[in-house]
């Protein structure tokens, strides 16, 4: 099995929570393989990268947790793919996020990369919406204390698929690493439609 962690914008695999999932994994799930791909922040190459590196996985053999934007698209390749994910704090719109940032110089917060987003950016984002009808396959985690991404458009998102909403949190997902166990025990259910 390999899990596949996707990042948000702008984040990196050196995140918290990717390095929580992969020290986990490699403590109690050592036969595991764990993912985290440095994700361009343009979103036409960032769709390359994933798709090249989930297209050889069955949907068996391969899960997904995704965070903030990175559960957009984790999203949309549970949609192509029929994988099973674990989506923290998603993002739902996020071209609507993006759009009010077109032309803005935007810093990386892992290193001193800049991006510049333009309207085909967008565009890309929002050509890339993906119904959500695998509902079996998801699970969302949200926190009501996010301050960037609004919980009530992914609990909407993702009606009728397994949700937990806590009060309080952050964008960040406040203990995150506690989840871990329920996480991978989700994403190890045989039961993929």
């Amino acid at each position: 099995m390999i899990c596949i962690y996707i990042h948000g914008f702008l984040s990196s695999p050196a995140s918290y929570k990717a390095r929580a999932t992969q020290a986990y994994l490699r403590k109690f799930h050592p036969d595991w393989q764990f993912a985290c791909p440095a994700l361009p922040s343009y979103p036409k190459q960032a769709l390359t990268v994933l798709e090249r590196i989930v297209s050889p996985w069955t949907s068996n053999e391969c899960c997904l947790i995704g965070s903030s934007l990175g559960g957009f698209w984790a999203n949309y390749l549970v949609e192509k793919y029929g994988f099973r994910s674990v989506l923290i704090n998603p993002a739902t719109v996020p071209w609507r996020f993006a759009a009010e940032r077109v032309g803005r110089e935007l810093k990386h917060y892992y290193s001193d990369e800049r991006v510049w987003l333009a309207k085909h950016d967008i565009d890309f984002l929002a050509a890339h919406q993906a119904a959500t009808k695998k509902k079996p396959n998801y699970w969302l985690l949200a926190q009501q204390g996010d301050d960037i991404l609004d919980y009530k458009e992914a609990a909407a998102k993702f009606d009728g698929c397994k949700q937990t909403i806590m009060e309080g949190g952050s964008h960040s997902f406040e203990n995150y690493e506690q989840w871990l166990p329920e996480i991978i025990s989700f994403l190890t259910n045989e039961n993929i439609t």
